[in-house]
């Protein structure tokens, strides 16, 4: 069929096996058609009735007529957007791109609705202009599963992670970007519960009705991410779903020609206590290490992007001016093995053109570093880029760029780090990266951060340029 604009437009029909399809009955203005398999309770009898696929396509058309035109309009993918998609996917050469990343949608309440979305509204709206991106990451806290902190939070297992999902999918906004863009996500704290992390073992023994719950929470909030934000059920064969839900939640592709990684900091992460000692505190396990050590040396001098919800670049002050505070700190600097292992690993061998990404901070700005050692002669650059939230309305849950060192110096094993952090205005919003056209890897990236409430038809101010190389 033809959108209202003229253009091209595709319809989705779900197909049963003969057999599967109950008869169909009236299709009412405004509803949809309600064939497929029935309660036991609804069937007219006891046994599903098989239908052709005319009888199909005649409720299908049916229903069509009688509906608004608005609301086909937003009802079926459209051919420009989905072949663009699919060429993007399929790339083999690195090429100009842009996309948009963010984290942390707070849900809205009855009197908030239009500020809650606002941010995805600009995101959704912004993909009817030529500077669209054409890939959105969302970076962890997609929904709250402990949105009232436990006081009016669901408290059966299934419910607490199902209806929160359910709700953020019912947001107009998030459901025209998934629509119109590939969309990828990532698990943080708030799928599971704030800050959830593993209780050391001595811990679990001592308080087995708490370990018990760590560990349902854990299944149940991979479950409902695996089924809800990457459409992928878990399998009902036990052996299959015990071996998904028991692994983090790990994802490399490509896109347009460009390596991305999404990495698992939170359900991947070791027990951190008193008895656990500082060198065994690892944000993710051996198996996700290996696997993005191999990953990083298959695309060692591409430009690439890895992206976890926790901010790698950019201590925070009181875990330097406070000793032993870097134990509370739910980032990469709460586990200084971890920043060690990666640096390192960087910088003797070579691996070049590496762009981090991430979120959960509430609020933006981009880091650079350069890394130096005495072991080798060679100067390393290494880029972050952290987005705000999308929605986070509680200001005492919100940091600050005064919570950062913007000038700092360290040393990472032996490794040492020059870092400037570069904060952004502060507010809700999202941030865009775009990659130049010319020579790949390019020499830059150009980084927008947008606001909620800004122009979707614009970039907003001026972008930062990300130099890839160091300045000496």
């Amino acid at each position: 069929r033809q959108t209202q604009n003229g253009e091209p437009g595709f319809i989705a029909v779900m197909v049963y096996q003969p057999g599967e399809v109950t008869a169909i009955k009236p299709v009412e203005a405004g509803g949809s058609p309600t064939f497929g398999l029935q309660p036991a309770s609804k069937r007219s009898n006891p046994r599903p009735q098989a239908v052709t696929i005319a009888t199909v396509k005649f409720a299908v058309e049916r229903w069509m007529v009688m509906q608004p035109a608005g609301l086909l309009e937003t009802a079926f993918l459209r051919c420009d957007d989905l072949c663009r998609a699919n060429t993007l996917h399929k790339a083999k050469a690195p090429e100009p791109l842009r996309f948009a990343f963010g984290s942390c949608q707070y849900p809205p309440g009855i009197f908030d609705q239009p500020i809650a979305e606002a941010s995805m509204r600009r995101l959704a709206t912004s993909l009817n202009f030529d500077n669209a991106p054409d890939l959105v990451l969302l970076l962890g806290d997609q929904i709250y599963a402990d949105a009232t902190a436990g006081v009016a939070d669901a408290t059966r297992i299934d419910e607490r992670f199902e209806q929160p999902s359910v709700d953020a999918l019912r947001m107009a906004p998030l459901r025209e970007v998934m629509r119109r863009r590939s969309v990828r996500a990532l698990i943080d704290d708030h799928e599971l519960s704030n800050n959830w992390e593993p209780l050391p073992p001595e811990v679990a023994l001592q308080r087995p009705e708490d370990a018990k719950r760590n560990q349902q929470t854990l299944r149940a909030g991979r479950e409902a991410f695996q089924r809800y934000q990457r459409m992928r059920p878990v399998p009902v064969n036990p052996a299959e779903r015990k071996a998904i839900l028991a692994r983090p939640v790990d994802q490399a592709f490509n896109f347009g020609g460009h390596p991305f990684y999404l990495l698992d900091t939170r359900t991947g992460r070791s027990p951190r206590g008193s008895s656990t000692a500082r060198h065994q505190r690892q944000i993710i396990e051996d198996r996700q290490w290996f696997a993005l050590r191999d990953w990083l040396l298959k695309h060692r001098n591409e430009l690439k992007f890895l992206a976890t919800s926790s901010v790698l670049l950019a201590r925070r002050r009181r875990t330097v001016d406070k000793h032993l505070a870097y134990e509370s700190s739910d980032a990469w600097d709460g586990f200084p093995s971890s920043v060690r292992q990666l640096i390192e690993f960087l910088y003797l061998n070579r691996v070049t053109n590496t762009v981090f990404l991430s979120g959960d901070e509430h609020h933006s700005f981009h880091s650079e570093a350069t890394v130096t050692s005495a072991i080798d002669s060679h100067t390393l650059k290494i880029v972050s880029v952290h987005s705000s939230a999308l929605y986070a309305p509680f200001p005492f849950a919100n940091g600050r760029a005064s919570d950062f060192l913007e000038v700092d110096a360290y040393r990472v094993g032996s490794c040492d780090l020059q870092v400037t952090t570069t904060p952004a205005p502060p507010g809700d919003g999202y941030a865009v990266i775009e990659v130049p056209a010319g020579h790949q890897p390019p020499h830059h990236l150009n980084l927008h951060y947008l606001k909620a409430q800004g122009d979707a038809a614009g970039t907003g101010p001026a972008p930062f340029m990300l130099p890839l190389e160091p300045l000496f």
